[in-house]
């Protein structure tokens, strides 16, 4: 082959190697600002002595899938950390039901500094699909009707 043509094949390969980058990249930051899966808060409280924040949260996957309302806890000074690519707060989750926020009717109820109450009212038919005991040092117990 001449050199030329050594040259060009080269250069075809270096271009195709940077659009799979570009198309790699642009992905990534597409997944990072559209997650098919972003959860929306619905509430927020602290705790009696403000350490300590309960969030109640609302997610949805795709029109084809349920809501999940769930329950997140976290030190009050921490933002919520949501994952990168799916939008979802994964961490301190504590419970979570297969229900949309309005139906399930969760209601947070901090009784000390240390000991949660998490009430869901629309429960009863639905169980729970995560019901944490503990959260750190926090007791977390439960209303469920």
């Amino acid at each position: 082959m001449d050199p030329f043509a050594k040259k060009m094949v080269r250069g075809a390969l270096a271009f195709a190697a940077g659009m799979l980058v570009l198309v790699a990249v642009l992905s990534g930051v597409y997944l990072h600002v559209r997650p098919p899966c972003s959860d929306r808060v619905i509430s927020e409280t602290a705790s009696p002595d403000k350490l300590q924040m309960a969030t109640m949260m609302e997610r949805r996957c795709g029109e084809e899938t349920g809501f999940f309302t769930h329950v997140n806890l976290r030190a009050a000074a921490d933002p919520i950390k949501l994952e990168y690519f799916s939008g979802r707060a994964k961490d301190g989750e504590v419970f979570a039901v297969e229900q949309d926020a309005r139906s399930a009717a969760v209601t947070l109820d901090w009784i000390m500094p240390r000991q949660l109450t998490i009430h869901c009212s629309g429960c009863a038919g639905n169980g729970a699909k995560k019901r944490e005991q503990r959260w750190h040092d926090i007791e977390i117990n439960y209303d469920l009707r």
